[in-house]
């Protein structure tokens, strides 16, 4: 039996790409999933193949940079699925420019959604499920303190400007190889989440 059998995950950013392929890898390991993105038809899209493997899709469409609609996304998912067990901080924008392109508004947006997405989803679901058992962040690091996780997204974010100046046209090159490999790994996310101690 799967360890995922009967669970019920949370996946942001489920819409397309990485987030839509985890959401129908836990299907297939036996989870139901609550499926988050701003994009309502993308989530349909998603829900139907998570469907086919004969488990529950509950559509949710959220922007995770809002506290209002993380909150009701964690309050629906209870509801509507019955439990919390496994929250996928997948959620994520990216524009591939150079940093002396991108615009302040660009750069906030990004930080919205990588930085205080992760945070409103994951204290969410803490006060209202009492912390579920597993979960899961786009920076796949694993550290003992909270505090030190902050500071690792925020000079992950910085090392990433810092590529963008030096190496722009490089990072941008070798991005679809990058994508290639995490494609290949994803049934290893089924087995490969963050259990809180």
């Amino acid at each position: 039996m799967s360890a995922l059998e009967d669970r019920v995950a949370i996946v942001t950013g489920a819409s397309r790409g990485i987030g839509r392929a985890i959401a129908v890898a836990y299907a297939e390991a036996g989870a139901d999933v609550a499926l988050a993105a701003r994009s309502k038809p993308d989530l349909e899209a998603t829900a139907q193949l998570v469907q086919q493997h004969g488990r529950r899709a509950l559509v949710i469409p959220t922007d995770v940079a809002v506290f209002a609609e993380v909150e009701a996304l964690v309050e629906r998912t209870v509801k509507g699925l019955g439990r919390l067990d496994v929250l996928v901080n997948n959620a994520g924008i990216q524009k591939a420019q150079p940093i002396t392109e991108m615009t302040l508004d660009d750069w906030e947006r990004m930080m919205a959604v990588h930085l205080r997405g992760a945070f409103l989803c994951s204290r969410e679901e803490r006060l209202k499920c009492f912390g579920s058992k597993i979960r899961m962040n786009r920076d796949s690091v694993r550290l003992k303190k909270a505090k030190r996780r902050i500071h690792i997204a925020s000079v992950g974010v910085v090392n990433v400007g810092a590529l963008s100046v030096e190496n722009h046209r490089n990072v941008r090159r070798r991005l679809p190889d990058v994508l290639d490999r995490i494609k290949e790994s994803i049934q290893a996310v089924v087995a490969f989440s963050f259990v809180e101690g």
